[in-house]
Order: C-alpha cells, then sequence, then structure tokens
C-alpha cells in the first residue's frame, strides 16, 4: 500500500499540465491540503499561482514551466 505522500508526488509530477487542488484530491478522493502543503516545503514538489488558483507542479523548474505551458494551451484555470 502507498502512503498518500507517495501517491501525489508522482501524480503532479507526470502530470503534463500539472495538477491543481481539487484534481488531486478528486482523484485520490482524500482531503490533500496538509500534504500537499508539506511536499511543496520540502521541495518535493512545486507550487505556481495561476490565475487565482495554486498549480502543483514538478520539482524541477525546466519541467514545472513545460508543464505550465501545457495548462495554458489546454484551458484557463
Amino acid at each position: 500500500m502507498r502512503t498518500l505522500r507517495a501517491t501525489l508526488v508522482p501524480m503532479v509530477a507526470e502530470a503534463p499540465a500539472g495538477q491543481t487542488h481539487a484534481e488531486l484530491q478528486a482523484r485520490v478522493q482524500l482531503r490533500v491540503y496538509d500534504t500537499l502543503h508539506d511536499l511543496v516545503a520540502e521541495g518535493k514538489i512545486g507550487r505556481i499561482e495561476l490565475e487565482r488558483l495554486y498549480l502543483f507542479v514538478h520539482a524541477d523548474r525546466e519541467v514545472a514551466e513545460a508543464q505550465v505551458a501545457e495548462r495554458r494551451q489546454l484551458r484557463p484555470l
């Protein structure tokens, strides 16, 4: 069995357009706020503010920038 932390990191890192809090919470059906906060604080994932929402992205800046670009192409937040 995987922990929530071990589940969220690859979900965020492998998402072509990052993931919002609401998207992650809907996928895992658990409260994720505190865990996301901790993962960002530890540098395991990144968080970028886009149009009044936070987008959780890969910890690597270049990958995160590609995720943000993909998100902007998909639809505005």
